[in-house]
């Protein structure tokens, strides 16, 4: 492990501070970035261009039901695909060729669940990519929710089509009815008239 994890590693691994954030400026003024990383609520990981894990949120480390050391410093595919290679939807890779955040949505299968992951690109003064920003945001329970409404949507167009049928058969049988009462007539005429002749 490169120097810079290690200390990512070390000061990750503290708990987050929980007083007011405007108590955790640095000399310079700006906020300790580690108590917003921290605060993100989905999964977070800090990635380098090769998509090595350099950091981890704690929700990124519950997720993946491993430790930060055994998270730090391996490729985010393994951990969270159990693949040696990205998988053909990876985002980071449309990220590369864009230098924009690229959402994509995906099952984690070492989460199995779904998942909207968005990786962003954090660039240097000279514009060339000094990470990502890799966000997954559980959207299980909605996909869920879509399929569920897409299956009602489907019986209640079936059941549309059963009563439409019925309908035509109901309407048909009827008009059929009022047919054969009018050829019932013509014929209960003609037999009357036959008759008087």
């Amino acid at each position: 492990m490169s120097a810079d994890i290690r200390t990512l590693d070390k000061r990750l691994k503290k708990p987050p501070k929980t007083q007011d954030v405007s108590e955790q400026s640095t000399a310079g003024g700006d906020l300790d970035w580690e108590i917003f990383f921290q605060a993100i609520g989905h999964p977070t990981l800090i990635l380098d261009p090769g998509r090595t894990i350099l950091a981890a949120n704690q929700s990124a480390i519950n997720a993946a039901g491993k430790p930060l050391g055994e998270i730090l410093g391996r490729k985010c595919h393994e951990i969270f695909h159990f693949s040696d290679s990205p998988s053909r939807n990876c985002p980071m890779e449309t990220m590369l060729g864009s230098r924009r955040a690229e959402p994509v949505e995906a099952e984690v299968e070492a989460l199995g669940r779904v998942y909207v992951v968005s990786c962003t690109p954090v660039l240097d003064q000279q514009g060339h990519l000094k990470s990502i920003i890799h966000i997954a945001t559980d959207i299980t329970e909605r996909k869920s929710a879509d399929q569920a409404v897409k299956e009602r949507e489907k019986e209640l167009k079936a059941r549309v089509k059963e009563l439409e049928e019925f309908y035509d058969m109901a309407v048909g049988r009827e008009l059929r009815m009022i047919q054969l009462k009018k050829e019932n007539e013509g014929l209960r005429r003609q037999v009357e008239k036959y008759r008087k002749t």
